[in-house]
């Protein structure tokens, strides 16, 4: 299961290869995982209505982590 920075969903988002068709390959294999802090950064970029309907599609239909702290035990691996 991948977490997927916040600038490769922009980058997948506007349709920028090699990005699209990566993540379009990792979401087809539910290899994706939704998490809060991206999604949050997501939606403050979006542009009108149509676009945060789109985040919030993927962010509801993705698995989340069940890991307590996930995101600082990720900092710590550096």
């Amino acid at each position: 299961m991948i977490l997927v920075d916040t600038s490769v969903w922009i980058e997948f988002l506007n349709k920028k290869e090699p990005y699209c068709s990566y993540l379009l390959y990792l979401l087809g294999h539910q290899d994706v995982m939704a998490v809060e802090p991206v999604f949050a950064e997501l939606l403050q970029g979006a542009s009108g209505q149509s676009e945060t309907r789109l985040l919030m599609t993927y962010f509801n239909n993705l698995p989340k982590p069940q890991i307590k702290n996930l995101l600082l035990q990720a900092g710590l691996q550096s």
